[in-house]
């Protein structure tokens, strides 16, 4: 890419956000135009023609700077802004800009011996262009005056309604459109949001939220408290069948309503006043404050839903009421989203940023080249090949996702019901080795992965505290395992099986793991790839001896990863059972006081390591290449990908 003024997101420009309603002749409408909100002045007039706004060309890109060349023998406008130069051909079907075509749903044409275009053409060249309707015109921002960011988006946003979102872009859109009573820093530590302070109970089960009065829509009308009553309760709704609705069941009340035994009525979240909410919740959640974070609990506001009809409500700019940092201004389906900064948000004066671009790019490899290019920002990577292309250049980060990968042994019965014999299948395996066949991932440490935090601006996985130790337990793995085959009655293993999912990278994982067995401890294991469905039944029935598996957070806490393995839980696939553990499980659950959660977990989690129903294999990682101009962009390992609130661009050339 030549210069600055080219890192534009490249869209499609068929579909526009400044169409108007009309048929395919050119209407005028009195549109004007700005450049850096000073109004340009053309020999002939802006007007609509098939849904698109056409200017005259030379005026705009004269007021830039640039200039304009009218070659005869091709009928065809040259355009030079900056180091970027690109061609339109009248009545021609395509721009291009730096080698680059791209397709026009409206041809240049010419009026009254002007060159006229479609006003999104100048985005091709570095030049924002936004659709006011309020103004009935178009403001244009040169980028070199402008602090936006151009980011892609890898699959369509399904909605951006908190109740029906179900995709990470989705959650992570909302997250910079609104927020709700607190949000989360880059610390992972919960701060004030809509809510300026909150009280809780000596119980530990009631808060009551103060919700600061400068909190506005985008719409300048004030956020409520019964805004917040209105959106869980609408969660909960049974009608609604929110697959997030199990986030909110901590509720007094809520199962009930969500099950259709009681009426909303019954559910602990009520609005006192307009700006005291009150929260009552079955028994202490120590991670309460964090969780409400998440966009499933930002609030909604009822007449706006009534308004625009449930169905539409999300689905387009026009449709969608924020509270946050930005809001969404257009949004071409499969294409493209934009997102400027909203002026009516409590705190607009701490948000750098001026717009945000987003392209929806399907394939790995078409994002890296736009990022290569310098179209776009920020990239995640997720092919091996990129990531160890970029490992070792500064501009590659990875964060913490929050999953882990592990073994599960089926304790009830079999030889995995010794713990000498897990210890040892475990302590064989090469999990750094396994840990960077796929990604550029941690091996792991205990249970619990790294990303999920204790609640006081740090780690739950402690830094340096190796629960595992594979590394030093590896030449022992083999004694473990006669030990515990002795314990049995039995002089060698008997053949045992590795249940997989049917996937390229679960059989090669498989397969490596099998390796390490017979190296280490000179026994064959038989790997058995299975749909994804299959091998989820087989687990939940306990059909299996070992199977290979993942989880993640459903919420920042580690009680998410270890109350699973509770005596008699749905998810306990291994059917572990251990009173101790159980009994730390249950006070972790019992108590309001975070320090003593956190040490319950952590020797629950020693336990559970202990005696080793489980294999913890490595945790994830994200990938991302960022170009080193972006600043202040905050990552987080739960619900939003990333907050854009203190973003800003600073040394971009």
């Amino acid at each position: 890419m030549k210069s600055r003024f080219t890192r534009s997101i490249v869209t499609m420009i068929a579909v526009s956000m400044l169409a108007v309603a009309g048929g395919g002749a050119a209407q005028a409408s009195g549109i004007g135009v700005e450049l850096d909100h000073k109004a340009l002045k053309f020999q002939v007039q802006p007007y609509q023609k098939n849904g698109q706004t056409l200017v005259q060309l030379r005026t705009v890109v004269e007021a830039l700077g640039g200039t304009v060349t009218w070659e005869g023998e091709k009928q065809q406008v040259r355009v030079e802004i900056g180091d970027d130069s690109g061609f339109v051909r009248i009545g021609g079907p395509m721009l291009v800009v730096n080698d680059q075509t791209f397709p026009l749903s409206v041809k240049a044409e010419l009026k009254n011996g002007a060159t006229m275009v479609p006003v999104r053409v100048l985005e091709k060249f570095g030049v924002d262009v936004n659709w006011n309707a309020g103004k009935n015109g178009v403001e244009l921002f040169y980028q070199g005056n402008k602090m936006m960011l151009n980011l892609a988006l890898s699959t369509e946003v399904n909605s951006m309604d908190p109740a029906k979102a179900y995709t990470p872009d989705a959650f992570t859109l909302i997250a910079q459109t609104n927020e709700g009573l607190v949000r989360i820093d880059q610390d992972g530590y919960p701060v004030a949001g809509v809510a300026k302070a909150w009280e809780v109970s000596p119980d530990g089960k009631t808060y009551t939220f103060r919700l600061r009065p400068e909190a506005k829509w985008s719409d300048g009308s004030q956020v409520r408290a019964q805004d917040f009553e209105f959106a869980w309760k609408r969660v909960l709704d049974p009608a609604m069948s929110v697959q997030w609705a199990y986030m909110l069941m901590d509720l007094e009340g809520a199962e009930d309503f969500n099950g259709g035994k009681q009426t909303s009525d019954m559910v602990g979240v009520k609005a006192l006043d307009d700006r005291t909410l009150e929260v009552k919740l079955k028994r202490p959640v120590p991670y309460f404050i964090e969780g409400v974070a998440h966009p499933i609990f930002y609030p909604v506001k009822m007449s706006f839903v009534d308004r625009v009809g449930l169905e539409q409500h999300g689905q387009d700019p026009d449709k969608v009421l924020s509270n946050g940092p930005f809001k969404l201004t257009e949004w071409e389906h499969e294409g493209m989203m934009k997102l400027v900064k909203n002026e009516q948000y409590w705190d607009a004066d701490a948000v750098k940023l001026d717009a945000v671009n987003y392209t929806i790019v399907n394939e790995l490899v078409s994002r890296h080249n736009l990022y290569a290019q310098g179209v776009l920002d920020r990239i995640q990577l997720d092919q091996q090949e990129f990531i160890d292309k970029y490992k070792s250049a500064p501009e590659y980060s990875t964060v913490a996702e929050g999953i882990t990968h592990y073994l599960t042994f089926q304790t009830a019965k079999g030889v995995t019901r010794n713990k000498l014999v897990r210890q040892a299948l475990t302590y064989a395996i090469n999990t750094k080795t396994l840990a960077e066949m796929q990604g550029d991932n941690d091996a792991a440490t205990g249970y619990v992965p790294t990303g999920i935090t204790d609640h006081h601006g740090k780690e739950f996985r402690e830094q340096g505290v190796d629960l595992i130790a594979q590394a030093d337990n590896v030449m022992k793995a083999k004694s473990m395992l006669a030990e515990g085959l002795k314990q049995l009655g039995l002089s060698e293993m008997p053949s045992l099986t590795l249940l997989v999912d049917d996937s390229l990278q679960k059989r090669k994982q498989a397969e490596q793991i099998a390796a390490d067995w017979k190296t280490q401890l000179g026994v064959e294991i038989k790997v058995e790839a299975v749909p994804f469905k299959t091998r989820l039944l087989r687990t939940q029935e306990g059909n299996y001896d070992i199977a290979l598996m993942a989880w993640g957070l459903d919420y920042n806490d580690a009680g998410t990863f270890l109350d699973m393995w509770g005596t008699g839980e749905s998810i306990n696939t291994a059917n572990y059972s251990n009173p101790k553990y159980d009994e730390l499980i249950t006070s972790s659950d019992a108590t309001a006081e975070m320090d003593v959660r956190t040490s319950a977990l952590r020797a629950a989690e020693s336990l559970l390591m202990e005696d080793m129903p489980v294999a913890p294999l490595y945790f994830n990682n994200k990938s991302y290449l960022t170009k080193p101009y972006v600043k202040g962009l905050e990552t987080h390992t739960f619900w939003s990908q990333y907050d854009l609130k203190h973003a800003y661009v600073e040394g971009r050339k």
